[in-house]
């Protein structure tokens, strides 16, 4: 069932034993000067810290606003489809509880939200990177080429021609929610990397896309327990080639 739509933005955070991060994710989202537009679900994936507790505080301190939900473990996929249940968002977004928003690029994203009407909407990344001393470094992804703030028709854009190094990701794309429901997403559980499917799947449906120069998304990179890192990507090789099997045999 599709709730009726009362938010112009629905972020949804999966979360897994993020107690370190979470409140950060979510003192950053409700400074937002547009928060009566947006509504945050966090989907607690069965964490075993105080991941729950924390949310459960901005929950209370937000109640119209913030959504928590508790669920037993079931990775990834499973938290896209709970939080895809519940939102009420116009526009559907995905917010890693490790990354972040700054409130003054969320306020702009929400502003030009809301003259807009693209099937999907996308916004650029910074990754931050922390050294062993502790030094960060931030590196910008924009992308080449672009007309930002044209709307392009799909049928007829070549996502290639833009993007060599794949800026098109989980970290930049917003689509509405009415596409995501049209296409029936689900996406598997108990496997890692289906934030790829996320992202492929709605493609063939959108008629219209937009970007925008709107360096929203704040992507933490090698941190321990990341499941990008070389150790997690090697141990989890086997829900890769399974994702992988799952968009080719979507392509097909």
């Amino acid at each position: 069932m599709i709730n009726t739509t009362s938010f112009l933005l629905s972020i949804i955070i999966p979360s897994y034993n993020m107690e370190e991060y979470i409140g950060n994710n979510l003192k950053r989202l409700v400074a937002t000067q547009h928060l009566d537009k947006i509504e945050i679900i966090v989907v607690n994936d069965g964490s075993k810290d105080n991941t729950s507790a924390i949310a459960h505080e901005y929950q209370q301190q937000f109640p119209q606003n913030i959504i928590v939900v508790d669920k037993e473990n079931a990775h990834y996929g499973s938290c896209i489809n709970k939080g895809l249940a519940l939102a009420r968002g116009k526009y559907f977004r995905i917010l890693d509880a490790d990354d972040f928003f700054e409130p003054d690029a969320l306020d702009a994203f929400v502003e030009k939200l809301e003259t807009c009407d693209a099937d999907l909407v996308v916004t650029l990344r910074t990754e931050i990177t922390i050294d062993k001393n502790g030094k960060e470094k931030n590196k910008k992804f924009p992308i080449a080429n672009i007309e930002y703030g044209k709307v392009y028709e799909a049928s007829s854009f070549v996502i290639t021609d833009y993007s060599k190094k794949v800026e098109f990701n989980m970290h930049s794309m917003t689509y509405k929610s009415s596409i995501l429901h049209k296409v029936g997403l689900v996406l598997p559980t108990v496997i890692c990397y289906t934030d790829l499917l996320y992202c492929l799947i709605p493609l063939s449906s959108i008629k219209d896309l937009i970007v925008y120069d709107i360096y929203l998304y704040n992507y933490l990179v090698g941190r321990e327990g990341n499941s990008t890192n070389a150790i997690a990507l090697k141990k989890n090789f086997s829900h890769i080639t399974k994702v992988l099997t799952l968009m080719f045999e979507y392509l097909d």
